[in-house]
């Protein structure tokens, strides 16, 4: 209801906490987080998404290795066995379809 007044919704952090959570992401195994990287994720994973269901969304949009990233990821991630586990269809390479009106 607020929302729809205009108001949003979030959690408040101060300071210290927003300072403590830079401190963390600094100590982070892969290095600190840009945040210029952390707002292009979900743009990559839609990529991803829209490049498996067989659309050609713009990769130009990306740098050289975002765009090998993101091609390799649709690819390992849409293998017809990680689909059949996804979608429950069977067991990957087995050639077993799983059928649930098949009356057992």
């Amino acid at each position: 209801m607020l929302q729809s007044l205009g108001a949003e919704n979030y959690v408040y952090r101060s300071q210290a906490e927003k300072l403590a959570e830079q401190l963390a992401s600094n100590r982070a195994p892969s290095g600190p987080v840009d945040s210029v990287q952390l707002a292009k994720h979900p743009q990559k994973l839609r990529a991803e998404d829209e490049l498996r269901q067989g659309q050609q969304p713009n990769l130009l949009l990306f740098d050289p290795n975002d765009r090998r990233e993101i091609t390799r990821n649709a690819r390992l991630n849409g293998s017809p066995s990680s689909r059949a586990l996804r979608d429950g269809t069977g067991t990957a390479g087995s050639g077993i379809r799983f059928d649930n009106n098949s009356g057992g």
